[in-house]
Formats: C-alpha cells, sequence, structure tokens
C-alpha cells in the first residue's frame, strides 16, 4: 500500500515539476500580421472605436466585443497602438495592438499581451490553456481586421477609382450669391453655357460640371462647366478653361443630396492627404442626374472629381 502512494506522489511531483518547468510564470500571448493597405486611413478608423462593430468577427455585448466565449474590452489609445482588455474564464489582462506603418501601402499589426502564471499548478495549466485559446482567436481577429481594411472603400466609405483625365477642353460660367445656390441658379448658369456653344458650333461632350465654394457660409461662389470639343474664346463670365489631357483625377459615385456629396467629398480629402497628393486643381460634381427633372434628392446619382498630381 504504502508502495501506491509512494507511486503517486512521485507522479504528482513529476507532474508538477513538469507544469512549473513547461508552463512559465509570465505567459506571453501575441500574433502578428502584415497586409496592404493605406496606412494613416487605417490608423485613423482603427483608433476609432465607432468602427469596430464593422469589422469584428463576434458580436459586442455592452461594453465588450465577444468572441469565442472571451471578451475583448477597448480600454485606452496610444499614439500607435490600442489597449484591450481581455478575460475568459481563467484570464484577465491587458494587451497591446500596435500599428506599425510599412511605408504608405502597408501596415503591420503586433497584438501582444502578458499575464502571470498562478502558483496553484491546475490553475496554472487551467490559465495556459486559456492562453492557447486567446492566441488562436488572435488570428482570426486580425484576419478579419485584414479582409476588412484591404478593401479601400471600408476605410473611405466611398469606392474612389485613379483615372485619366478625358474632357480637357472646358467653358466655364460662374455667379456669386447670398446664401446655398438653389437648382435652378445653377441650371441658369448651365444654360448659358450650353447657348453659347451651341451659337459657336462646338458640341457637348460630357455631363455639366459643378463647384460651390464659401468662405462664411453666408456667400457662395458657384462655379459651373461643360466640356465641349473645340475651344471657344472668352465672353463676359463665359471663359475657357483647360485641363491636362491624360492627368491623374480621383474618381467616386454617390448617390444622395447635398450633404451625403459633402461627406464623400471629405472622404476624397482625406484620401489626399493620406496620400500625399497635390490638387492642381478644383475638385468639382458632373451631375449624371439632370437635377431639376429629379427633385428627389435621394436618387441624384453624382460622380465625384478630384484632380490630383
Amino acid at each position: 500500500m504504502k508502495k501506491w502512494l509512494l507511486g503517486i506522489l512521485v507522479l504528482l511531483l513529476i507532474l508538477f515539476g513538469f507544469v512549473y518547468f513547461y508552463i512559465p510564470g509570465t505567459l506571453y500571448v501575441h500574433r502578428t500580421i502584415s497586409f496592404a493597405t493605406n496606412p494613416h486611413g487605417f490608423h485613423r478608423s482603427i483608433m476609432n472605436e465607432k468602427n469596430w462593430p464593422m469589422w469584428w468577427p463576434g458580436e459586442k455585448k455592452g461594453d465588450a466585443y465577444q468572441f469565442n466565449g472571451n471578451s475583448y474590452r477597448f480600454i485606452d489609445t496610444r499614439i500607435s497602438a490600442v489597449v484591450l482588455e481581455i478575460s475568459s474564464d481563467n484570464f484577465i489582462d491587458t494587451s497591446m495592438m500596435n500599428i506599425i506603418h510599412n511605408g504608405t501601402d502597408s501596415v503591420t499589426i503586433l497584438w501582444e499581451g502578458t499575464t502571470e502564471s498562478p502558483s496553484s499548478p491546475f490553475n496554472r495549466i487551467g490559465k495556459y490553456l486559456s492562453a492557447v485559446k486567446i492566441r488562436k482567436d488572435m488570428s482570426v481577429i486580425l484576419d478579419s481586421i485584414t479582409g476588412f481594411y484591404s478593401k479601400q472603400e471600408n476605410i473611405y466609405g466611398i469606392e474612389i477609382r485613379k483615372e485619366k483625365v478625358v474632357d480637357s477642353t472646358l467653358l466655364q460660367n460662374f455667379t456669386v450669391s447670398k446664401g446655398y445656390p438653389d437648382i435652378d441658379l445653377i441650371y441658369s448658369l448651365i444654360d448659358q453655357l450650353q447657348e453659347y456653344a451651341s451659337s459657336r458650333n462646338a458640341k457637348q461632350t460630357g455631363n455639366p460640371m459643378l463647384n460651390i465654394s464659401t468662405q462664411d457660409s453666408m456667400t457662395y461662389t458657384t462655379k459651373v462647366a461643360i466640356p465641349v470639343d473645340k475651344r471657344l474664346e472668352n465672353s463676359g463670365k463665359i471663359s475657357y478653361k483647360w485641363m491636362l489631357g491624360g492627368g491623374n483625377i480621383l474618381v467616386a459615385d454617390v448617390t444622395g443630396g447635398p450633404v451625403s456629396i459633402k461627406k464623400a467629398f471629405d472622404k476624397l480629402e482625406e484620401y489626399v492627404s493620406d496620400t500625399r497628393r497635390i490638387p492642381p486643381a478644383i475638385p468639382f460634381e458632373s451631375l449624371i442626374t439632370d437635377r431639376r427633372k429629379e427633385r428627389d434628392t435621394s436618387k441624384w446619382v453624382t460622380r465625384l472629381y478630384y484632380p490630383v498630381m
């Protein structure tokens, strides 16, 4: 009987020795991933917790993001990192999701955290198994981030295309008004351009273009243009304008009224800033929908153009 007890005791001592030898006193959980994306746009988006539900692979309950039985809480942000609390039945500690810019077209995420192992061998095993599970979950979560942010439209909310300038010969007209210009004012300027072009046997080759600007939200400058097939002389407010044919231009389509268009232009501005582009000319709207015929702004289709270098 004593031999059996001694044998069991020896086995327990071996097991406990193995546990303390194999499982370190400090558990290090980490995962790393690199992928192509715009570093500045990604950094701005990932640092804003409001954007997390769009890519999180699980669900959110209260202030915690749930995945595979574990909870992740957005605690704080650093200059280039997000602080997350990770908790499960046998594990609770903070971690850092470090954001590393790789040049101008990719990022690396280093997600890491440490926690102390309990002194009890059974609790130590339980915490170790939880750490192993968390490491696997980190990989899934990082894959979800990669899948979402590899698509440019998920960063900026719109699809931005890079194209070349086609319509380079333009007729331009403008006016200054108190208050935001209405549809009739805009199209009266366009009508003047179309009548002038027709009187000079010039053909319009594309949709009307529009740019509205203000310095004080009271006085607005409205500029319109139409592309034509030949250069025409200036006449009063009507003037010839030339754009570099074959030059670079960013293009995005938006459906909706002035508020939707403004939001899309703001995103284009962010993209231009993030990619360190220089605008050689003002951005403008191409009026795909005739707004005089369609007064429902939710049905307006507008193509945004942003010349860049």
